[in-house]
């Protein structure tokens, strides 16, 4: 599924939001993560369930979880729909390891409006020697370009507050995503850029909590 697939799904249900009570979008399991994640942010205070499902086998199979998925949805409060249909699809997602050359950044540099840094540990990012991705990213904050730091653990999310390493980079316009899931990050970084250029507006949009997204640790605006 790529982004212009998400925005014929968001808009086929905004166009008949009116005619149904619910909506159930029936998808593969590889995308699933990033499709969901892209309609919580386009279709925002939706008072009827929205409901993205799959399976792991196929929903003819005798032994399959796709009936009972497709069975299972919760209504919402009244709520007024919120539609945004721009999104910003040049952004690209970089997972860290050891070893890893930060020479892609010098072309990111003139491509891409956002980049999403899977970093180690809590916000863990190589500073020393021919690996010094810090100053990399630097350059490539300081040009425009939107940079969003998550982490590869599973659980708990990242805190940039905790290492020398993490606090140097918040004083760089870098954007930390907390306790996001990497799906959540990337997509409401598109969304975010199809609603504004101006970096205080982005980080304010990305950084405000939206139906519990994410938990701020000890980081006002």
């Amino acid at each position: 599924m790529q982004p212009e697939h998400w925005l014929k799904i968001a808009g086929t249900i905004e166009k008949n939001y009116c005619s149904y009570d619910g909506f159930v979008i029936t998808h593969g399991t590889d995308t699933m993560a990033y499709t969901a994640a892209m309609l919580f942010y386009m279709l925002q205070d939706s008072s009827k369930p929205i409901v993205v499902t799959g399976s792991q086998r196929p929903i003819d199979a005798e032994v399959t979880d796709g009936r009972r998925n497709l069975a299972d949805t919760q209504p919402r409060k009244d709520r007024n729909l919120k539609f945004y249909p721009n999104i910003a699809s040049d952004i690209i997602l970089i997972k860290l390891m050891p070893g890893f050359v930060p020479d892609i950044f010098d072309y990111i540099k003139g491509t891409y409006r956002g980049v999403i840094i899977e970093s180690f540990g809590s916000g863990g990012v190589p500073f020393l020697g021919e690996s010094n991705v810090l100053s990399k990213i630097e350059e490539l904050a300081n040009s425009g370009v939107i940079i969003v730091i998550t982490t590869q653990c599973l659980l708990e999310g990242g805190n940039l507050d905790l290492y020398e390493v993490g606090r140097k980079i918040l004083q760089n316009r870098i954007l930390p995503a907390y306790d996001m899931t990497t799906e959540a990050a990337l997509t409401k970084l598109m969304w975010v850029l199809g609603q504004s250029s101006d970096f205080e507006a982005i980080q304010e949009l990305f950084l405000t909590p939206i139906d519990h997204d994410l938990t701020l640790i000890d980081a006002p605006l």
